[in-house]
């Protein structure tokens, strides 16, 4: 007998215990973010998304490139983006560029620039 990966039952009685319990171990652990370390890990996310995004009109207008094409944005994934990360986890993000901004671009001139985020 099989079943999906996904239960859509109702959490019993013993499951909110337990999650209660673990809860309470993770907070005596000091695992979770603070509210004020929350919006500081949002902050730099806001503040990557900003500069990926002007940085990606500076090269398009080095390369001549049309205005229409800009665009750009930055994604965050993994344990952030799931909502269980620890107070000093990383943050996953993946920067997606127009076509006509290429990987030597990013490593290059992009790579330079994060070191304005580093200092948050």
């Amino acid at each position: 007998m099989s079943s999906s990966a996904i239960c859509f039952s109702s959490p019993k009685s013993i499951d909110l215990h337990r999650t209660k319990l673990l809860q309470q171990t993770l907070t005596q652990l000091g695992l979770f973010e603070t509210n004020e370390e929350s919006k500081h890990r949002s902050a730099v996310l806001s503040k990557l998304d900003k500069l990926f995004k002007n940085w990606i009109i500076s090269i398009s207008k080095e390369k001549n490139t049309s205005l229409v094409t800009f665009g750009g944005k930055v994604c965050a994934f993994g344990s952030y983006r799931l909502g269980v990360h620890t107070k000093n986890s990383d943050i996953d993000a993946l920067c997606v560029a127009p076509v006509h901004v290429d990987r030597s671009d990013f490593f290059k001139s992009f790579y330079e620039l994060q070191s304005e985020i580093i200092q948050l």
